[in-house]
Parts: structure tokens; C-alpha cells; sequence
């Protein structure tokens, strides 16, 4: 993620789906975020995780809102990862 947000600045509203990973990394992890104005708010489907430092510079606010309900746990990622993998 770090190594690829925008180098012009952000807009004043804005969103977008980034992964946590480095670009050449394999992706294994997305967040969304979306700015309004001063308002910012960070969703990460496994819950209650802040956003990282680097979204906060990007996004030039100190307060940022996230969600605390996860709505995926890693064992339900990684079985269908490996049913994917099993049966395809």
C-alpha cells in the first residue's frame, strides 16, 4: 500500500479499495476507505483493526473512523482458499 497512494495529494473527498500489501506482493489483505472533507473512515473486514499510518499521512486528518464488528475471520479466508485450491 505504502508504496503506491497517489504522489499528487488527496482529494477532499475520495475512496478507494487498497491492499496492505507492498505492490509486488502477493495481496493478501484489502481495506476500503472513504474521505469526505475532513471526515475519513477506514473499514477493514476483520474489525476493530485502525487504519494505518501511511492512509492517515495520505489522507492529512488525525482522527480517523473504523469499524469495531468483524464480518470475516482468517480461518474463513484461508478455507476457502484452500477449497479453491483442492477443488479447482
Amino acid at each position: 500500500m505504502h508504496t503506491t497512494l497517489p504522489t499528487g495529494g488527496v482529494y477532499r473527498n475520495e475512496s478507494s479499495i487498497v491492499n496492505l500489501n507492498n505492490a509486488d506482493g502477493p495481496g493478501t489483505h484489502r481495506m476500503a476507505y472513504a474521505k469526505r472533507g475532513d471526515h475519513a473512515v477506514y473499514f477493514d473486514n476483520f474489525g476493530n483493526f485502525r487504519s494505518p499510518k501511511e492512509l492517515m499521512r495520505y489522507l492529512n486528518v488525525t482522527q480517523i473512523e473504523y469499524n469495531r464488528t468483524p464480518y470475516q475471520r482468517s480461518k474463513q479466508l484461508w478455507t476457502t482458499v484452500s477449497t479453491v485450491l483442492t477443488d479447482g
